[in-house]
């Protein structure tokens, strides 16, 4: 767990529980997805990266992560909502447009002009 602390009041501000999960092939990392708890009472978790390599895109294998990663903080946090502001990926190629696109497949739908949200299913 990693506390952020506002250092003008040495108050807890915000308090992040992050969830990583990676994912390696032959000893190549060919995916991860870095999740943070974002609120402690509402049980509200943010995805900070999400990464398929290239070569393995197309495969089911982000969607396998997305649904493990969620599994694991319903389990263990309680969770009740994913977000997510996508950004442009490592991979110049995949434009923020098409991230969108991707997070709507996966079953985001927009909460603001750049966030999107998923409801976790209990």
């Amino acid at each position: 767990m990693l506390k952020i602390v506002n250092c003008s009041t040495g108050i807890d501000d915000i308090v992040f529980t992050a969830v990583e999960t990676r994912l390696f092939h032959k000893a190549k990392k060919i995916g991860n997805i870095d999740i943070f708890q974002i609120t402690e009472n509402l049980q509200i978790f943010q995805i900070a990266d999400f990464y398929v390599d290239p070569e393995y895109r197309h495969s089911g294998i982000g969607k396998k992560m997305l649904a493990k990663a969620e599994r694991h903080i319903i389990k263990k946090y309680n969770a009740n909502v994913l977000t997510v502001v996508p950004a442009r990926q490592r991979d110049a190629k995949v434009s923020t447009e098409h991230l969108y696109l991707i997070y709507e497949k996966l079953g985001f739908s927009f909460k603001t002009a750049h966030t999107l949200e998923k409801f976790l299913n209990h």
